[in-house]
Order: structure tokens, then sequence, then C-alpha cells
């Protein structure tokens, strides 16, 4: 019974000394700016009628994914990720 004891201290202590000695990484805070944050806005859906208008809202729901990854990268390169 003794040697599981060791061993469960052991691995206690290991495991006590492995987080105090953890040093803490500070990252800088970043403003985003205003326009950055605001949503993008869904396209409207209730006008659709026509194939035409269909076609239509799908160039408008493209538009709004290049806005929104657009607003992604420029808060990545702001955080210093615009590689990605």
């Amino acid at each position: 019974m003794r040697k599981p004891a060791i061993g469960i201290t052991a691995l206690c202590l290991t495991a006590l000394c492995a987080s105090c000695g953890r040093v803490e990484e500070r990252t800088a805070m970043v403003s985003v700016p205003e326009a950055l944050a605001e949503p993008v806005k869904e396209p409207d859906v209730t006008m659709m009628t026509t194939n035409g208008d269909m076609l239509e809202l799908l160039l408008d729901y493209q538009l709004s994914l290049r806005l929104c990854n657009g607003k992604l990268h420029s808060i990545g390169t702001a955080y210093g990720h615009g590689d990605r």
C-alpha cells in the first residue's frame, strides 16, 4: 500500500510545481475600429419572386461574405495574423 501512496504524492507534487512555474503570456490589447465591429446586414429574402431575384440574392450573399471576410482579415492584421 505504501508504493501507490508515494507515486500519487510524487505525481501531485509534479503537477503542483508545473502549474506554479508557468509564465503567463500577456498580449497587448488592440482596439478594433468601429466600422469593423459593425455586423454585415443579411440580404432581404422577402422580395424574391423570380429566378432573377434569386440570382440577385445570391450575388448579395456573396458580397456580404466578401465584406465579412475583409473585416476578419483586417482584424487579424491588427492582431498580427494577417497572413492566414
